[in-house]
């Protein structure tokens, strides 16, 4: 009896009408005797022999009743297991085998089905694979997933929430797209944030068409401005990072207040203004929240709340205000109409100042 290989190496297994071959020559078993018992022609036989055909179900039943000790099954067994190295060995196949595995991968590390819909995925998986790493600038899964582990480390949350990393990383590839197809002519000028901070306030006092503007003024000064909509477990807030020529903002407007969306984009432009280089550290994920420990992140916020107050005495007023912090919404209306301050920012300051966020809800606006 021969030796059978079970490996499933191409260049190690045998076509099954190789071992047929062997069998009848051990047993004296001639082509045409084996053609006369199983009701075949001799040529089919002799094509078995020759690996130009394969062994079928049919064949393998009646070769069982001829050959004593090689059941149906482990004919057919011979003869997928050859077939499947041919198709390992077949270029394209191959390659559109790995497509699926990539992509597989790929939907481990982000949400799949927004991501199609959003980047308009509509090839086959190698197609959209290919597309996927051209636009994220990757070859390989384990370097995006890389990337996505990175943000990760840089993402600041608290206990009391839960993160997906699938779409998170998902956000970041939405904001890095949008980012991407952004071209601005003017560079950005460090020595001009005071104008801008100036003009972004005066923006976020009307708060008239409040994004679009926010998103020409950053342009004017050389900042990209991305809005991308938070998905399910995706509690951030910002993004600030460089991208090509230009520094970029993104904002998710998880909450849909002024205050919230004008304290987001100052926070990220103080990480620009103060931690991001061009050719340094590429980017920051932020959650907002008081009691960040990273002393960048606290950095950043002190830059926010300052460039909000526009040099309004808050600190003084809140203390004063703070003793009976119901009665504010009067003396807060009054200092908004003076330092030309958005009546929902120093609402939002203030209750942060008192730890009660249900001071003045009235006042505070919602982001148009």
């Amino acid at each position: 009896m021969p030796i059978r290989s079970k490996t499933d190496k191409a260049n190690e297994v045998e076509h099954p009408g190789v071992i047929l071959d062997k069998v009848l020559k051990e047993r004296g078993i001639s082509q045409k005797d084996l053609s006369d018992a199983i009701g075949k022609s001799t040529p089919v036989i002799n094509d078995i022999i020759k690996k130009r055909r394969s062994i079928s179900p049919e064949i393998a039943f009646m070769l069982e009743a001829i050959i004593e000790n090689i059941p149906a099954a482990e004919w057919l067994s011979y003869q997928s297991q050859y077939d499947l190295a041919m198709i390992r060995k077949d270029e394209a196949i191959a390659k559109r085998r790995q497509s699926l595995e990539e992509w597989n991968r790929l939907k481990e590390v982000f949400n799949a089905s927004y991501l199609k819909k959003k980047l308009g995925l509509t090839g086959t998986p190698e197609e959209n694979v290919d597309k996927v790493y051209r636009f994220f600038g990757v070859t390989t899964v384990d370097a995006l997933q890389a990337k996505a582990t990175d943000k990760v480390a840089y993402f600041h949350q608290s206990t009391s929430l839960q993160v997906d990393p699938a779409n998170m990383m998902t956000w970041i590839l939405m904001v890095r797209k949008q980012s991407g197809d952004t071209s601005l002519k003017t560079p950005f000028d460090p020595k001009k944030v005071n104008e801008l901070i100036q003009k972004l306030n005066a923006n976020f006092y009307k708060n008239d068409n409040t994004k679009e503007k926010t998103e020409r003024l950053l342009n004017k000064y050389g900042i990209k401005f991305v809005i991308e909509d938070n998905l399910d477990k995706t509690p951030v807030d910002g993004y600030s990072f460089w991208d090509g020529e230009n520094p970029t903002i993104a904002v998710s407007l998880r909450y849909k207040r002024l205050d919230n969306f004008a304290f987001a984009v100052m926070h990220e432009l103080g990480h620009i203004v103060k931690h991001i280089k061009k050719s340094g550290r590429p980017d920051y994920i932020d959650i907002i929240k008081p009691d960040a420990e990273d002393p960048k992140e606290i950095e950043a916020n002190e830059f926010a709340v300052k460039a909000l107050r526009a040099d309004a005495p808050l600190d003084e007023l809140f203390e004063k205000w703070g003793h009976s912090p119901f009665t504010a919404k009067w003396p807060i209306m009054s200092t908004a109409q003076t330092y030309k301050i958005s009546p929902s920012i120093i609402t939002g300051q203030f209750q942060h100042y008192c730890g009660s966020y249900s001071v003045c809800r009235d006042l505070l606006a919602t982001v148009n």
